[in-house]
């Protein structure tokens, strides 16, 4: 049966929705290819949106869930069957996991909330069975699950990873994690990280300034940051004529940063499993500073910021190739999942972070027990 418009619409909207939870109806409108009226027809407001694209995905989800036999099955065998029907509908998952639509509207808060709670009986259901560790924070465990099953829907339409393996992955890493044979011997090393910044000063307080404002509020205008940050708008405007141009350089400095980083590192006399510790520990802080750049999809074109990032996912895959050559990661486990895992984990723990789920300082390490070991009780 052919899909009217408004289904066809909610469609398109909940793809890029899932990835970029900030996207205004303008900019929805033009990520669609359609015109602003034409969206403003069938929807009248955001809001109106949202709630059509959270009905759909609850809608969705709830007919996959459905023919999953939870009384004939024990709880490995319903996990594994839960993610293989989850992990097609990750960025329907992902997206009700990052928007506001339950406080919206009654009727999808109700649903929503009801959904959430039987989500959370399946994790208690694990811990009782001793598939995950009891100690572990229920929240903290929903934002790992919800991670991982988007890492995995997103590999697979990036065509990294085969759809048939994509589920495999993220039951291997929630139960047993990525870890080689020989990474309980890898500790992570003592190392004082110098300052990497090299911009004239006050520029960089400035940026500094912004980086923290946006992370607050993503939808300042350049107005609004220079009347919180007590410049004129003659003066922010002599440095950035648009809102896309400082976007445009706090993400080539967020770039800067952490290629300041990895290139310290990579001089570092360490296994790679150690290195990739350490990496880990630095880019949690420095991602919490430019989180909100995950939403500029205006700048994402940007030729230099897509040809640095491209370099750093190469550099990183290259890490994951280093730590399974010396035991640190399973050989099977594809470099590219790894690196996707890591990255949706850090947006995980930033949300956590910013919601008083985790505390900033154990994160690093509750990732990295995340990825090489799973969920699992520890011995």
């Amino acid at each position: 049966m052919k899909r009217d418009r408004r289904s066809e619409l909610v469609e398109s909207a909940m793809s890029l929705l899932s990835s970029r939870p900030n996207l205004s109806m303008a900019e929805l409108a033009k990520m669609m290819g359609v015109g602003r009226s034409t969206l403003h027809r069938h929807f009248k407001s955001r809001e109106a949106l949202q709630i059509a694209v959270a009905r759909r995905a609850m809608e969705e989800a709830e007919e996959a869930i459905k023919p999953i036999d939870w009384d004939g099955l024990n709880m490995e065998q319903a996990s594994e069957a839960l993610f293989k029907v989850m992990t097609p509908l990750g960025d329907r998952f992902h997206f009700l996991s990052t928007q506001t639509v339950s406080g919206i509207d009654p009727e999808v808060c109700q649903d929503y909330t009801r959904q959430m709670q039987a989500m959370l009986a399946f994790v208690d259901k694990l811990k009782k069975a001793a598939l995950i560790d009891e100690s572990l924070n229920d929240e903290w465990m929903m934002l790992v699950i919800d991670a991982l099953i988007y890492s995995a829907w997103s590999a697979v339409d990036n065509g990294y990873l085969a759809a048939r393996e994509a589920p495999k992955l993220v039951y291997r890493t929630i139960f047993s994690g990525v870890a080689g044979p020989a990474f309980s011997g890898m500790k992570k090393p003592q190392l004082k990280m110098p300052s990497f910044e090299h911009r004239v000063a006050g520029r960089t307080a400035m940026l500094d300034q912004f980086a923290m404002m946006l992370s607050d509020d993503p939808y300042m205008s350049l107005s609004e940051l220079a009347l919180a940050s007590g410049l004129s708008k003659a003066s922010i405007h002599r440095y950035f004529h648009r809102r896309d141009d400082l976007l445009a350089e706090l993400s080539l400095k967020s770039l800067d940063e952490s290629e300041a980083v990895s290139r310290h590192l990579w001089g570092v006399d360490c296994y790679c499993t150690e290195k990739f510790l350490l990496l880990v520990d630095v880019l949690v802080p420095l991602g919490e500073k430019y989180d909100f750049l995950s939403d500029a999809w205006s700048v994402m074109d940007h030729p230099e910021i897509c040809r640095r990032m491209d370099k750093q996912w190469t550099e990183m895959e290259e890490l994951v190739d280093g730590m399974k050559a010396e035991g640190g990661v399973a050989m099977e486990v594809p470099s590219a999942w790894i690196v996707s895992a890591l990255d949706t984990l850090m947006y995980a723990a930033w949300s956590a972070i910013k919601d008083g789920v985790v505390a900033r300082r154990d994160v690093p390490d509750m990732i990295c027990a995340c990825l090489f070991g799973g969920l699992s009780p520890r011995e």
